[in-house]
């Protein structure tokens, strides 16, 4: 009897033991691709490992980015067994185009993308929505746009070279003992090779411009292109997309500027072809960034009086602007900002009578040009009657930093003269006659009275006799 109840008791107490210590399955985050080279348009993954000690069914949790909720579709199998890896890509396709050797378990989960420059929080919940390894990652801690990845080591995020389903370069992260896929333990003391993926060399072209401009302000844009031993590529074709319908081709690498003429947010392209490769249908390399191109902000707040003639410009943005190669008309004269000034956000700026020279009669209105040349603010803002020329180039005083420019009253219009010489020939063929007839008749006219003239005050000689008119008498 005793014997039984002895059984009994230990069948419970086992059972106990097996009912309050489930095998313990959960999810952590390991490795963040957010930031690849050349665009990263559906490009993103995340590494996660099984940290329980059984296999767990990863299709019905769900990923968490930016607070929004992604579900996650399996491509192929869904269990990933104890201390496994699988990936979450934003999407499958282009992670096995990116990785083709890759042959762990896959998860599809469209997401909108990371804030690379910002970073954010993204996370795991099970089933229920209880919320699994949060992780909040920024770009400070490395992997931007250089091709690495974030990476768990031994409890501390930091870039490295991307190993996705496989143990973190640098250290374990939790990883410990598993070789790539995870699955198990090694059943022997020897040090556990890792197989990661090696990448074949490619070239990368990386654009480097601000990302934010004001409509009407040249944007400086450079770019950098690296071959496959990463030398500096200089030469090729190297093919521009503005995204607001301009594009242009050139055939080596330089900075130039470029402005948008309206607000807005426009995709700016970046296409590399390398000369060696001229039936490549492809590009050898490509990268696109994002402009915020803000509304003109900039205006003539205010100008002097009296002796005290000064410009003041306000910016009502919220960026700095290069005033460099930007002009003031005031009257007839021209004040070049000297490079290097700027105005700095939703702040004002004066310009002194004695470096711009401008008087009382010149500032009854003030132009503000910018570098490319156009009318970038005015003061006041509907124009008087006053007009000057449109161009900028014409007598200039190195000396106080000022052009005149000539009015448009004293340029004589070519189109108007020959108007007018035009007029006068029409006229000049129309009365001809009529002058040639008047002038004819005077002419006539004058002889005749001449003549007479003349006549009677002439004597006649006849031989050696003088025959006056006194001695003549009219015979019938």
């Amino acid at each position: 009897m005793f014997t039984k109840i002895s059984k009994i008791c230990i069948t419970l107490i086992i059972v106990f033991f097996s009912w309050s210590h489930p095998a313990f399955a959960s999810f952590e985050i390991t490795e963040i691709m957010y930031d690849l080279e050349g665009t990263d348009t559906n490009r993103e993954w995340v590494e996660v490992k099984n940290t329980g000690s059984a296999p767990l069914d990863l299709s019905g949790w769900f990923f968490f980015s930016d607070n929004t909720k992604h579900a996650l579709v399996p491509q192929g199998a869904s269990s990933v067994p104890a201390g496994g890896y699988a990936i979450i890509a934003q999407n499958a396709t282009n992670f096995m185009a990116d990785w083709p050797s890759f042959g762990g378990l896959l998860f599809d989960s469209s997401w909108t993308g990371f804030n690379n420059e910002q970073g954010e929080e993204i996370s795991l919940k099970d089933p229920d929505l209880n919320l699994v390894s949060p992780v909040t990652f920024t770009s400070s801690q490395g992997g931007v746009g250089d091709g690495d990845s974030l990476q768990n080591i031994n409890g501390s995020w930091t870039s490295g070279t991307p190993t996705p389903g496989a143990v973190n370069q640098g250290g374990s992260g939790g990883d410990e003992e598993e070789e790539e896929g995870g699955g198990g333990t090694s059943s022997s003391e020897e040090d556990v090779v890792v197989k990661k993926k090696v990448e074949a060399p490619k070239m990368k072209t990386k654009i480097i411009v601000k990302n934010t401009v004001v409509a009407g302000v040249p944007l400086k844009i450079d770019s950098i292109t690296e071959g496959y031993e990463k030398e500096t590529l200089k030469v090729g074709k190297f093919s521009w997309n503005f995204g607001d319908g301009m594009s242009k081709e050139e055939s080596e690498a330089k900075q130039f500027e470029y402005t948008y003429t309206y607000p807005g947010e426009y995709v700016l392209t970046l296409v590399y072809n390398n000369y060696y490769h001229p039936f490549n249908t492809s590009p050898d390399a490509s990268d696109r960034v994002i402009i915020n191109v803000l509304s003109r902000e900039v205006a003539i707040s205010s100008v002097g009086s009296g002796a005290d003639t000064f410009v003041e410009l306000e910016n009502k943005g919220g960026v700095e602007i290069d005033l460099s190669k930007w002009s003031i008309q005031a009257g007839n004269k021209i004040f070049y900002i000297p490079s290097g000034t700027a105005i700095l956000a939703n702040k004002k700026i004066k310009f002194s009578p004695k470096v711009t020279l401008f008087t009382a009669d010149d500032i009854k209105y003030v132009t503000l040009w910018n570098a490319t040349g156009e009318t970038f603010a005015t003061y006041p803002s509907v124009k008087t009657n006053q007009s000057y020329t449109a161009s900028r180039v014409n007598t200039t005083n190195t000396t106080n930093n000022t052009t005149s420019k000539i009015p448009a009253s004293s340029v004589i219009n070519l189109d108007n003269l020959g108007a007018s010489a035009g007029k006068a020939s029409n006229l000049i063929s129309t009365s001809t006659l009529a002058w040639l007839g008047l002038i004819g008749i005077i002419i006539i006219a004058s002889m005749s009275v001449y003549l007479i003239r003349r006549k009677n005050s002439k004597d006649e000689y006849v031989g050696d006799s003088v025959i006056r008119a006194s001695d003549m008498t009219i015979v019938e």
